[in-house]
């Protein structure tokens, strides 16, 4: 009875990781495709342009990582586990920045529920990136990732 028990909460497990590994590609596309609709309206003037343009490739290679780590996740290469604890805490850095920025502003220059929907929306990453990382912390996710072969053409 126990053994069917651990070998159920093993399946799920699988599941749940294949399923996340398609969220994090799905949200990788999500934030690739905003990049793309975003970098024509970038300045080419000025101090702010100038960053912006110097930031795309750094954004183009969180996106790579996301995917590269997407993709060991569906396949549950050990590695992707602790790149997806270390991945998480982007979304949650990115996420808290601009809701503290916002929040900070003095109280004349935007409408308190304008603030309040831009800041629950600021916060949206954070909870994904919370949630990712609770779950990729938990034991039967270490034993599902200790578990599966490293290279599959070995088994």
């Amino acid at each position: 009875m126990e053994r069917n028990r651990r070998v159920n909460a093993a399946s799920n497990c699988g599941q749940k990781v294949k399923k996340l590994g398609w969220e994090l590609i799905a949200c990788c596309v999500l934030v690739l495709l905003c990049a793309t609709i975003s970098i024509r309206n970038i300045p080419n003037e000025g101090e702010f342009g100038r960053g912006e343009h110097a930031m795309i490739p750094l954004f183009l290679c969180v996106i790579a990582w996301g995917f590269s780590t997407g993709i060991g996740l569906l396949r549950a290469w050990r590695w992707a586990r602790i790149s997806m604890l270390v991945f998480c805490s982007f979304p949650i850095v990115f996420g808290i920045l601009p809701a503290v920025a916002l929040v900070s502003l003095p109280k004349g220059d935007v409408s308190l529920p304008l603030k309040a929907v831009v800041v629950s929306v600021c916060l949206i990453p954070v909870v994904i990136g919370v949630r990712w990382f609770n779950y990729f912390r938990r034991a039967d996710v270490k034993s599902y990732f200790q578990a599966s072969p490293q290279n599959p053409d070995s088994v």
